[in-house]
């Protein structure tokens, strides 16, 4: 795995990974804030995000939303190879997140031999810049990047579901539209109409994960994201539907690993 740079300031990450002989176990199930930028180069791979499963295809370019949970599934034993750019909510203005990344989009851009070039610009960039020049350069390819894909035709490709998947999306996206209200199972079967057993079996099988953790994860890390953006720890703990501080507190430290107060001292 080649790891070109992460620059903490503006939370930007950008890898060139290639893995043989893939296996489930060595991608992990994860949730973030950044908004991610995935191009597929080689690989026989689906590719979830929240619950909703994407066959992907030799460059492929997904944009996956803060937030969402999101994880890779191979097929075969084909090698994978991928880039990836993590930019965090500073870095993309809000016209580009809802252009782009509300809801999840995937675009084929194996016709698209200057959007395809951008990427490889990476490696001659890392091999002939020094570090600090690198991250430069790449900040301006990047914004390059989405500025074109804001220009290009997009459209969101459907993947036929089984029917035990099918229930998923319609969870996430609840959960999603009621982050600031009180979330549980018990709430979920009431809403959806299934069973208890029936939403935590489903969600734990398909997405690796128990469902009050994903709904602790969502709203402690969006919570987060507020706390950086200036608002006070009480508000974030109160808008996310925490009755008591001291289960925030105790779900923030868990989740973030530092304690609210210290986030607020984050902030210049």
């Amino acid at each position: 795995m080649f790891i070109y740079y992460s620059n903490k300031k503006d939370y930007v990450h950008i890898s060139h990974c290639s893995v043989d002989h893939p296996q489930q176990e060595k991608f992990e199930r994860h949730l973030h804030e950044n908004y991610e930028l995935l191009l597929l180069i080689n690989g026989n791979v689906d590719y979830n995000i929240d619950g909703q499963n994407y066959s992907l295809q030799p460059y492929d370019l997904v944009f996956i939303p803060s937030l969402s949970y999101h994880f890779v599934t191979p097929k075969s034993n084909d090698t994978y190879e991928n880039y990836v750019i993590n930019c965090s909510h500073n870095f993309i203005d809000e016209a580009r997140i809802n252009k782009l990344f509300i809801p999840p989009f995937i675009k084929s851009i194996s016709q698209a031999s200057k959007l395809r070039r951008m990427f490889s610009n990476f490696d001659f960039y890392h091999e002939t810049y020094t570090p600090s020049d690198f991250e430069e350069a790449s900040h301006y390819l990047i914004n390059e990047i989405l500025l074109l894909a804001c220009y290009s035709s997009f459209d969101k490709e459907n993947l036929h579901l089984s029917s035990e998947q099918s229930i998923i999306p319609l969870i996430t996206s609840y959960i999603s539209k009621n982050l600031e209200s009180e979330l549980n199972v018990e709430i979920l079967s009431q809403e959806l109409c299934f069973s208890k057993s029936y939403i935590k079996n489903c969600f734990s099988n398909v997405m690796g994960v128990g469902i009050q953790h994903y709904i602790n994860q969502k709203k402690i890390h969006a919570a987060h994201i507020d706390i950086l953006n200036g608002m006070d720890v009480n508000g974030a703990a109160e808008k996310y539907g925490y009755k008591d501080y001291s289960s925030f507190y105790r779900q923030y430290l868990k989740i973030i690993g530092t304690p609210p107060s210290k986030t607020k001292k984050q902030i210049v």
